[in-house]
């Protein structure tokens, strides 16, 4: 009777083993949409996000000011495994003045309680249509960073400032790569995933197109690990037995 007992135990213990090793698939298709924040200038505007396969999207969508015009799309994947969000922008400043630019969004994400890495990146190029120069100075507070992310209080950025000074009229150069881990992140579960792009973009004319992603991705447990703790359970319990009897 004891051995049945037993080995029943250390079977119950492998089956949970193996569950916990294989994370469950979680949708959010009963959450509402994010909003995305846009700002060009003094000037914001806010636009809802749509659920696609993968993730929520956001198309290509125009925000068209006295001081300049922003192009925004959006891309991310929410499934546990790997949550990400991809982006592509072209600001234009239309101003005598140094315009700011950037967008803001929170995307739900559902992921296994488990240790995570971390990472981003920022990479594109910026156009001196007049010839006088041209800078991206990142605004985001406090990293000053171009792209700050943000889950479950833990902050990762990247994308510093880049100036060009006075050349000929319609010279492109380059912005970055500038790329942000893998690194150590923080504890998964459920929770935001925030995103945050902010910019100035100097000279009337001057023009960015800039891409990037962030991302946040659970290390998974190798499955080796559970049964070797649900092992190592098992045979507690059967030595407890032991003792017992």
């Amino acid at each position: 009777m004891r051995r049945k007992i037993t080995t029943l135990f250390l079977a119950i213990c492998l089956v949970l083993g193996l569950a916990q090793a294989t994370p469950a698939v979680v949708t959010l298709d009963s959450i509402g949409g994010p909003i995305v924040t846009l700002l060009v200038g003094e000037e914001t505007m806010e636009v809802p996000m749509t659920l696609g396969e993968r993730g929520w999207l956001l198309p290509a969508v125009s925000f068209v000011t006295a001081s300049g015009s922003l192009t925004l799309n959006l891309d991310t994947d929410i499934s546990p495994v790997d949550p990400v969000i991809a982006w592509g922008m072209v600001a234009t400043n239309l101003a005598a003045v140094p315009v700011p630019f950037g967008f803001a969004v929170g995307v739900p994400v559902v992921m296994p309680a488990l240790p995570t890495t971390v990472a981003a990146s920022a990479v594109g190029g910026m156009t001196d249509l007049t010839g006088n120069g041209v800078a991206v100075i990142p605004t985001n507070v406090p990293s000053g960073l171009l792209q700050d992310n943000i889950f479950a209080g833990f902050t990762w950025s990247v994308g510093p400032a880049v100036a060009f000074p006075a050349g000929a009229p319609g010279a492109i150069y380059p912005y970055g790569p500038f790329a942000f881990g893998p690194a150590p992140g923080p504890l998964g579960g459920a929770g935001i995933l925030f995103d945050s792009v902010g910019f100035t973009l100097t000279g009337f004319g001057d023009i960015a197109s800039l891409t990037g992603f962030c991302s946040i991705v659970p290390i998974p447990v190798p499955p080796s690990a559970f049964l070797l703790g649900t092992g190592l359970l098992g045979l507690l319990g059967f030595g407890w037995r032991r003792a017992k009897g």
